[in-house]
Parts: structure tokens; sequence; C-alpha cells
């Protein structure tokens, strides 16, 4: 196999070494007068006419379509050594965002301006007046791209610090706002209600619905959490949220194993942690 390119080394060093000597090869080569001018002659006049291009094309080609399942073996290994260190240091400068932007927006002591929660893998930026009215002026990010936002813009007034599930429950109470109130609208969402308060409680710990990690019984706090990621569910069950997921549980017979009621601060933490703080203390 001949090795041209970074991407056909298992390691950095290799490469490198790779280069050393072949530049120092080359730079011998050209150091005769003339030699590197009479060389550049050739390759604009190789290089100019298209039939020759199209066949070293062709040729490199069909050269990597030959060592690519070898090359990019090497390379999911070689991410896969490094990927944990990756994302720990991901996670460190997410939080560094974090706490640099709430730290603005709660006034010096980071907390839930509603309930006082001052973990801060519970705590989100939330937009006060929603995300809608932030549109034009690229504001209407979440995660690490609003944190930077924020900092790039001075951190604008209309953004406070609650907790996942304050903000979940602040955006609930004003869609709820906006709904429609025909009859057959308050049918649906009275027979929507009964079917989550039911799954909730089925995948609760106790009779009523709480999460199973923290005890929260907000209604509008509590969510269904995929014990072994969403990613890992059943295709069909992948991008079902809200009252979707409910009715396909539902549907299902709760299948017992994969799912738990949690509340929105213990999933959106295990989310991005991968695993929620309660556990972490037990």
């Amino acid at each position: 196999m001949i090795l041209t390119n970074r991407k056909d080394f298992a390691t950095e060093e290799e490469y490198r070494k790779y280069r050393d000597i072949k530049n120092k090869a080359e730079r011998e080569r050209l150091a005769e007068p003339g030699k590197r001018a009479r060389r550049n002659k050739i390759l604009r006049e190789w290089r100019a006419d298209p039939e020759n291009r199209a066949r070293k094309n062709k040729q490199e080609v069909e050269r990597r379509s030959k060592i690519r399942p070898e090359i990019n073996k090497q390379e999911v290994e070689r991410r896969s050594k490094i990927r944990p260190e990756i994302n720990k240091a991901s996670r460190e400068k997410t939080k560094e965002l974090k706490t640099k932007v709430m730290l603005h927006y709660s006034y010096g002591q980071i907390h839930c301006i509603h309930c006082g929660e001052t973990t801060i893998d519970f705590l989100t930026i939330d937009h006060i007046n929603g995300k809608k009215v932030w549109k034009e002026r690229g504001g209407d990010k979440k995660a690490d791209p609003l944190c930077r936002w924020l900092i790039r813009n001075d951190f604008p007034d209309g953004f406070q610090v609650l907790c996942w599930n304050w903000n979940q429950i602040k955006t609930k109470k004003e869609n709820e706002i906006k709904r429609k109130k025909t009859a057959p609208a308050l049918f649906n969402r009275t027979f929507n209600l009964k079917d989550k308060i039911q799954t909730l409680t089925e995948y609760s710990t106790g009779d009523k619905p709480q999460c199973c990690c923290c005890e929260y019984d907000e209604l509008d706090g509590l969510t269904i959490h995929h014990k072994y990621g969403r990613k890992n569910a059943p295709i069909e069950e992948q991008k079902l949220y809200g009252d979707k997921i409910y009715r396909f549980l539902r549907k299902k017979g709760y299948p017992k194993g994969r799912h738990l009621t949690w509340c929105f601060n213990c999933n959106s933490a295990a989310s991005e942690e991968g695993i929620c703080p309660h556990q972490e203390r037990a």
C-alpha cells in the first residue's frame, strides 16, 4: 500500500516523519539551479490537459477505494480512544460558558428565579417573551450557541434563569392561552390529559405521577425518561414526544423495563451529563 496523505497513517508521529523525509529529498532534488523552473513548467503543461487531470483523478479514486476500509477502521479505533477525553473537555467548556451567563442573569448567585434551585445541571436560560421575538437578531438559540450569542452581545435584557421544570411549565402555560376553546379541542385535551396521567402513573414508583429520581410531582414538570437513551429505543418511538409518546405506550400496553417517569430537571441533566446529580450524590 502506497502511503501519501495523513489519513493513510495510524499516528500523527508516523505521518510527520514521512513528510520530513519527503520534503528533505525534494529540497535536495530541486537545489540545482533551473531544475525547479523546469519542473514547474512541465507541471503546468501537464495540468493544462483535461485528459491528464481526469485520468489522474480516476486513478486516485480507484486507489483510495481499495485502502479506504482499512483507513476507516484505523480512524474509528483512534477516535474511540480519545472520545472520552474530548467529551469531558466539551462538558467542562459547556459548564464554563453556562456558569458565566447564569452568573450575570442570576445577579451574582446562580439560582432558578422561581423555585430557588441552585444545582447548575438543573438550570437553563429562558427567553422571557419566547424565542420568536429574538429570531431576527439571532437569539432564538439554545444551549451552547445561546450562551455564546449572549456573551457576544453583552448580555441583552429579556432572558432569565429557570430550572428545567419551570421552563417547561412556563412554556405549557403560555401555549394553553393560545389554544382553541372549541368543544372538540377541549374534549381532545381532556382525553390527552387522562392519557398522560395514566402513563406517568404506570411508570412512577407510587400510586400517582411523580419523578422516580427525586419524587417531584408537579404534573406539567414530568416526562417519560428512556433508561437506555432515546437513540436505543425502537425506531417508531424515537421521534415521539408529548401526547404521542403517551398514546404509543398505552397502545403497547405500558411495556416495562425501558421507561421511567422523571421530572424535566433529572431528565435534562442526565441527557447532558450522562447521569442525574441526584444519583451521583446517592
